[in-house]
């Protein structure tokens, strides 16, 4: 009995962010010799750590209460990036490559006009609005954006929006449509989609919506559907309990920050709308998106619309941004990222199911189109006991992703 280590898990369960961790935490922990206690981050959290006396701490709260769990003296690691001192160990989600992420699943749209819906109390949301805003400005467009004052309560599933809807009502009002809007998480994609709901704005035809979290409750909650960033949270709270572990064994460790890429946009229907007035356009979007699975190539496409290679580009990368071959490689994408996050499929059997065709191919776009290749993207987003968990289970049609490699600094 001796050998058994107290874990301390502050961390909320309110939110999808925290229950996600703590499933990942609670993997590891299985063959371990830890006795795990989750407290909420509120004021009776540093008494407990005081009278519990944990041989670790993984926490995720307020960056203005970090010098207080510091000064315990216990090992600790940190679940976010909200704080910038680099002298803490750090595990998250690299949120600048959200924003980035969000922005591509809209512009694939074919909107004309862009907002973010965000908060000034939360650095995540600062840096999810930076990735919106560059990939934006890569295509021309400035996004508009509103910052609110949002605190969210750790033991409690909701939050006090009474204030927020005056203001966020008033800012929808003005937004030019259609419009794509991000907002800073689920809860924020709720709102603005209950505001939508009141005020009779149709959704996604004159404001389409995306979260993040994918938080499954609250985004089938929303009407419509609300579509989503999904987070590595289940991974990094994996990858949190091996960091602790390595904390309490090595005194002497070196603070790291690591940062995870988003796993892929969940596409529900509150962005399932492509604005498309160009008839031929919208014949090109049919074809690609009914003939996914099959290897298709820009001959096929020219068959289906009387233009020619050079209109049909001109005309694709002026609506949609993108090329003709970049959206078949979408729909490609597509269908791989589920068939290598929801199967236990080989790579071989991913690249025919997929499109792709071969190997190679499907191994050469990903690179191109994320850094990453296939099997690493596999085994980021997948626990090491997913994959005989996942042996034989079906695909599930998910949305686009613009993962990054992860990130260390």
């Amino acid at each position: 009995m001796s050998d058994i280590k107290r874990i301390a898990l502050i961390i909320g369960q309110s939110f999808e962010y925290g229950r996600g961790t703590l499933r990942g935490i609670h993997k590891y922990a299985q063959d371990k010799p830890w006795l795990l206690h989750r407290q909420a981050p509120d004021d009776d959290a540093l008494k407990f750590l005081h009278d519990w006396h944990p041989s670790g701490i993984i926490a995720f709260f307020d960056s203005s209460m970090l010098p207080q769990y510091q000064k315990l003296g216990i090992p600790l690691l940190v679940l976010s990036d909200n704080n910038e001192a680099n002298d803490i160990t750090r595990i998250g989600t690299d949120d600048i490559a959200v924003g980035v992420l969000a922005a591509q699943h809209l512009l694939a749209r074919g909107l004309a006009n862009y907002a973010y819906f965000g908060t000034k109390n939360y650095r995540f949301s600062t840096l999810r609005e930076q990735g919106f805003r560059e990939e934006l400005a890569r295509h021309g467009f400035i996004p508009n954006v509103l910052n609110v004052d949002y605190h969210s309560k750790a033991n409690s599933s909701t939050s006090r929006w009474t204030p927020i809807y005056s203001s966020l009502r008033e800012w929808l009002k003005k937004l030019p449509q259609p419009v794509g809007v991000m907002a800073f998480n689920d809860s924020g994609g709720m709102a603005v989609s209950d505001i939508c709901r009141e005020m009779g704005i149709n959704v996604p035809r004159d404001i389409a919506i995306i979260g993040v979290d994918d938080d499954e409750l609250r985004c089938n909650m929303a009407f419509p559907p609300l579509s989503s960033v999904k987070l590595p949270t289940e991974q990094i709270g994996y990858r949190a309990a091996q960091m602790l572990e390595h904390i309490m064994e090595s005194p002497r460790y070196t603070p790291i920050t690591t940062l995870l890429p988003p796993v892929q946009v969940v596409t529900r229907q509150s962005t399932d709308v492509t604005v498309v007035d160009d008839p031929d356009i919208a014949t090109v979007l049919r074809y690609i998106k009914a003939h996914a699975k099959e290897k298709i190539d820009i001959v096929d496409i020219l068959a289906q619309v009387p233009l020619s290679r050079r209109a049909l580009e001109q005309r694709m990368r002026t609506i949609l941004h993108i090329s003709p071959l970049e959206a078949i490689h979408q729909a490609h994408m597509e269908l791989a990222e589920s068939l290598l996050l929801n199967t236990d499929e080989p790579l071989a059997t991913v690249a025919q199911s997929s499109g792709f065709g071969s190997v190679n191919s499907m191994i050469r776009i990903f690179m191109q189109m994320h850094d990453i290749s296939p099997t690493a993207y596999r085994n980021i987003n997948r626990l090491p006991d997913d994959v005989k968990a996942n042996r034989a289970k079906p695909a599930t049609k998910k949305g686009n992703t613009a993962s990054r490699a992860k990130r260390e600094k």
